[in-house]
């Protein structure tokens, strides 16, 4: 499996270490020097993958009432819609803004 980072795939299994904070991780991967740091929808991806312990019932992180469900009930509607329409872009770019993001706990 892989990760996206800019413009780059990378497997899963050349993560040698995660290191978490409340708004970001940061990922080393064997052959960089430097660690990857993801943000936001995709920090969220690839820990689901990874370690899904780590935000499953987690209290680091709580999660806008009702959410997921606009992200389901508008972001994959308009999506849909959008693709049967030709704008397949645009309709991506309005489902992943529909994604939510967790609110760090204080």
């Amino acid at each position: 499996m892989f990760f996206p980072f800019e413009d780059t795939l990378y497997r899963i299994d050349n993560i040698q270490e995660i290191r978490l904070a409340a708004d970001h991780i940061d990922v080393f991967v064997s052959g960089r020097s430097m660690p990857l740091r993801l943000t936001g929808f995709w920090m969220f991806h690839l820990l689901g993958q990874v370690c899904p312990e780590v935000i499953e019932g987690s209290p680091l992180y709580r999660w806008k009432r009702n959410a997921w469900a606009i992200h389901n009930l508008v972001g994959h509607p308009l999506l849909q819609v959008l693709s049967w329409a030709g704008r397949t872009k645009l309709g991506i770019r309005i489902h992943d803004l529909t994604v939510p993001g967790p609110v760090a706990s204080r």
